[in-house]
């Protein structure tokens, strides 16, 4: 019988150089890889050490692409020829930086070329680029870092293609070329595509935050050229099966738990609307989480393993009752689903509980408007129940709850000591912003009304330690420690969650003493707004106007041109902060 089997091997084979700093280099490059490629089953990931090449270990029949980012000495002729080698034998090449000119030379130049059309600066510079119809049908433009300004020059070859342009002068030079030499096939690239912009190479934060909002077109481009090579690339969106819960809190909390749910369950289920919940005495059971019913092991915290340090979270969280309980997955549907598509569960949980349920990564999780995404490690995603009086201070303005989630999350990080003056801030409504311009997260409360009480959820989403695709809080931390040169520690998501808790107990503990105008204040302080000049929109007008803050219901207050103040209630309406435009969309 004829054998299927693919001749390919699967290895990846990444070259960081011969210096000090080699393995500093591969640990960064093979992080950004990862992100990529399947490492665990498609493909294996492994350094190619300077020693392998000189001593002829048989690296090249094992590899299926071979990365290269770093400079080649051009005195090392035993590196340069095996590469080529490599190439020329059918191998796939994607090399980027300093790298690139003398490989180019030695694939396909013509004799009598002048060298000089390929010089490579060793300094980084951030130069827009932009992408071939063929590579990106939008043929997108960008910012990144690229090595060198002649990028390429104008040298033409019917086997080379250009991927990638400069556009930042009125001369456009390739910047990423595609070469076909033999059978096998090279891209070389002048753009750091390797280069994340929390790389220390980035140290002045405007650089840092116009390569921040590019930095998903960067991992785009990355892809795409991966796959111009031939490799499998893993879509970012796979979605993972669902996994087991835990119910980790005091025995206290647990007992009444359970004895609350027991009049309700039947053979040990909640069974809810769209998700039930099935308690287990141990993890020994053979209950297979699906998403519509999920398996509930009863504990006192989360076992190692699980990606929950339970540790931290549990000594950084001061709260009396939020929290306290915890319901915690590493994959779920949705935390906000778990909880306000089950009223009942809602209304059983007894005082005192303070149940918040937590993912390692959501599947369908919600934002505002219904919209859904698909969280990735690294995201804090927590959604916490909280049953407020009717007749209480907060229970006659419950809108103003998204605004103390919101507030929550960027106060818990910035009374932090040494933390004051991160960058992070508040977007009305209900969003958390890095600076004015990069979204880190975003707050969705939902509510159910009883004859006393509000059954609220409020679910918030916050990019911790994510740094691809968009951007996270350790991002900022690090930009901060390089440009006021301190050594703040990055913040894991246990110790961000634990912090935002505390902080929203003592929020409403505040609103209780001392009004909402306490409130307001704090939340001016972080927010990106004041004195904005804004157009406000609505089907039939449009008009300048001045944002002067919110009102003791969290409604935005903005002045037009004669003096009238006018309000603008968050839910159904948006705010597009980068266009100066508030949308009120018509009710019907």
């Amino acid at each position: 019988m004829e054998s299927s089997v693919d001749p390919k091997p699967p290895n990846v084979l990444l070259y960081s150089g011969c210096d000090e700093r080699a393995e500093e280099n591969f640990q960064a490059f093979a992080d950004v890889v990862r992100q990529l490629i399947d490492c665990s089953d498609r493909y294996a990931l492994y350094p190619l050490a300077y020693r392998d090449i000189v001593q002829s270990v048989p690296w090249a029949d094992n590899t299926a692409a071979l990365m290269i980012n770093c400079g080649i000495d051009e005195a090392d002729e035993i590196v340069q020829t095996a590469i080529v080698d490599f190439v020329k034998s059918g191998g796939r090449l994607l090399a980027f930086g300093p790298s690139v000119g003398s490989i180019m030379e030695k694939l396909s130049l013509p004799s009598g070329l002048r060298r000089e059309l390929f010089v490579v600066d060793k300094e980084l510079k951030a130069v827009k680029i932009r992408v071939k119809p063929a590579v990106d049908e939008i043929g997108s433009e960008f910012k990144t870092l690229v090595n060198g300004s002649q990028l390429f020059s104008d040298f033409k070859s019917p086997y080379m293609t250009v991927v990638a342009e400069s556009c930042d002068t009125d001369c456009t030079r390739p910047a990423i070329v595609k070469m076909e030499c033999s059978d096998g096939s090279a891209i070389l690239s002048l753009a750091r595509l390797d280069l994340t912009p929390t790389n220390t190479h980035v140290q002045d934060v405007q650089v840092f935050n116009k390569l921040k909002l590019a930095n998903e077109s960067r991992c785009n481009l990355f892809t795409n050229l991966l796959k111009m090579l031939g490799l499998n690339v893993s879509p970012l969106s796979t979605i993972p099966p669902p996994t087991k819960c835990f119910l980790a809190c005091t025995e206290m909390c647990q007992k009444a738990l359970t004895r609350a749910l027991q009049p309700v369950m039947k053979d040990g289920v909640f069974q809810g609307r769209v998700v039930s919940m099935r308690f287990l005495e141990s993890d020994s059971s053979d209950c297979v989480p699906s998403d519509s019913e999920l398996p509930v092991v009863l504990g006192h915290g989360v076992p190692e393993g699980h990606g929950f340090d339970w540790n931290i979270y549990s000594k950084a969280l001061r709260t009396r009752v939020l929290g306290r309980t915890l319901l915690y997955a590493q994959v779920m549907r949705s935390t906000q689903t778990l909880l306000d598509s089950n009223p009942n569960f809602l209304k059983t949980i007894p005082g005192g509980v303070g149940i918040a349920v937590v993912a390692q990564r959501q599947t369908s999780g919600r934002g505002r408007g219904g919209n859904l995404w698909l969280s990735p490690i690294g995201c804090m995603m927590a959604s916490i129940h909280l049953r407020v009086p009717r007749d209480s201070t907060l229970g006659g303005r419950i809108t103003f709850l998204q605004h103390i989630i919101a507030l929550a999350a960027v106060h818990g990080i910035r009374s932090l000591p040494g933390y004051e003056e991160i960058d992070i801030r508040l977007k009305w409504p209900n969003d958390i912003y890095y600076g004015h311009n990069m979204k880190l997260g975003g707050v969705l409360v939902t509510s159910s009304m009883s004859s006393s009480t509000y059954e609220c959820v409020a679910g918030c989403g916050l990019n911790v330690d994510n740094s691809n695709p968009t951007i996270c809080v350790n991002d900022v931390v690090e930009i901060h420690n390089r440009s006021k040169g301190m050594k703040l520690d990055k913040l894991s998501v246990e110790l961000t969650l634990a912090q935002m808790l505390n902080t929203i107990e003592w929020l409403l503990d505040l609103l209780d003493r001392e009004g909402i105008s306490q409130l307001v204040a704090l939340y001016h302080k972080y927010w990106i707004h004041s004195g904005s000049k804004v157009v406000l929109q609505t089907d039939d007008d449009r008009r300048n106007v001045v944002v002067t803050g919110i009102n003791e219901n969290g409604f935005l207050l903005v002045k037009d041109g004669q003096g009238v103040v006018r309000t603008v209630m968050p839910d159904g309406n948006s705010f597009d902060a980068l266009r100066g435009l508030v949308t009120i969309k018509q009710r019907v």
